[in-house]
């Protein structure tokens, strides 16, 4: 990285520095690759590809392979991909219950895919006015969850479409403010808070989606935020939120 950081002054660290050094490794170590698998595919950047086809290069037999779904470009809209074969297009839901499924995939454009067999629990639709009250209602929910239901804290995450920061004052103001992790890796204890975005290739078997404002609803972050959730789903917010029970 201090190499890269010499070369490119002031350039973006991860669309400039970080794939710079990816490809400054390769001097360094001999490895290669029988295959190089990239998730979230529709996210990279050419500064990416890039660095991974040098990275394929170093071996005339190494195989790659990309996972994506332009839904989640939520960071670039390059759709231009290293490879001229074929896409195999995945048909099937093994993520979310139907219930959610519908809810999530009203957002999405392509490729129908199946709905899974499980209906689950419906989504549950709750409207305050004010984020004060709106962080109540979730303090509650998390609470009740845990301490009545049995559900272990790592089980639950919080999402936020919105001001982060706004969110995170009034949670710490909550009455069980003790069950939040912020921004945390894989908290094992506590009720992991992110941001819409942060979560995006990330599941939790219940997820409380926290809408802060309608300015905020995307529909490419609602498909990616709502389809998160495994087993059931609050989404929480003003009466803006409505439009997504009625679609």
């Amino acid at each position: 990285m201090e190499e890269s950081r010499l070369s490119y002054p002031n350039e973006d660290t991860f669309d400039i520095l970080m794939p710079d050094a990816l490809i400054n490794s390769y001097d360094i170590s001999s490895i290669k690759y029988d295959v190089i698998i990239v998730d979230e595919g529709q996210d990279f950047k050419n500064e990416y590809w890039f660095a991974i086809e040098m990275l394929k290069d170093l071996n005339d037999e190494t195989k790659l392979y990309i996972f994506q779904d332009g839904n989640q470009a939520i960071y670039t809209s390059n759709n231009e991909l290293p490879i001229d074969c074929e896409p195999l297009f995945l048909f099937d839901n093994c993520r979310n219950t139907k219930s959610i499924h519908n809810s999530a995939y009203q957002y999405y454009q392509g490729t129908e895919i199946e709905a899974p067999e499980i209906e689950g629990e419906p989504i549950q639709f709750i409207t305050k006015e004010s984020l004060e009250q709106q962080a109540k209602s979730i303090d509650k929910i998390a609470s009740q969850l845990i301490n009545n239901d049995g559900i272990e804290p790592k089980d639950i995450a919080v999402i936020i479409m919105g001001n982060y920061h706004d969110a995170e004052l009034v949670l710490k103001s909550t009455k069980h403010n003790d069950l939040w992790a912020y921004k945390a890796f894989s908290p094992e204890t506590k009720v992991l808070v992110e941001t819409a975005k942060r979560f995006k290739g990330l599941e939790a078997k219940i997820i409380i989606l926290w809408i802060t404002g309608p300015e905020v609803m995307d529909e490419k972050l609602l498909y990616v935020s709502i389809s998160r959730a495994r087993f059931r789903l609050w989404v929480i917010g003003g009466d803006y939120i409505n439009v997504i029970e009625a679609s």
